[in-house]
């Protein structure tokens, strides 16, 4: 901007390309998107599926739950199939079935309290959801 004030109009420069081929998009045939996997759906008691309304909460449908035992969330996973190991100090190892070839995941208990507080329960839904695709409705009760 100069001095005085006043804005000088100035030509927009473009960057010519120089490597390759440029794309152009195909309009006339986009491309096709693969329809989405349905994720199975896991039988649970009627207990754990208390369990998993509280990790995979949806805020918009109810009022949020209070905190959840920390035994509920252990028979919650037992329930769906996991082999549960108490490792060193809070840690604890869910090993998924092996027939599911899926990896297993650890979870710290809580302390002082052995209850988990609502955040905390999100955000190990979250962790679930991620490793192993899990939503609120992989859950039903059938036994």
């Amino acid at each position: 901007m100069p001095r005085n004030g006043t804005i000088m109009n100035s030509p927009i420069k473009t960057k010519v390309k120089t490597r390759g081929q440029p794309v152009v998009p195909n309009i006339e045939n986009p491309p096709t998107i693969a329809p989405t996997e349905i994720a199975p759906t896991i039988e649970v008691s009627k207990r754990a599926c208390k369990v998993f309304s509280v990790l995979f909460h949806n805020p918009a449908y109810e009022s949020p739950p209070g905190e959840l035992p920390w035994s509920e969330f252990l028979h919650a996973l037992q329930s769906a199939g996991f082999t549960i190991q108490k490792q060193y100090g809070s840690a604890w190892m869910f090993t998924p079935p092996a027939d599911s070839g899926q990896r297993g995941i650890t979870f710290h208990e809580p302390h002082p309290s052995n209850k988990i507080p609502y955040q905390m329960a999100r955000r190990l839904g979250r962790r679930l959801e991620r490793v192993y695709g899990w939503t609120g409705e992989t859950f039903i009760n059938g036994r």
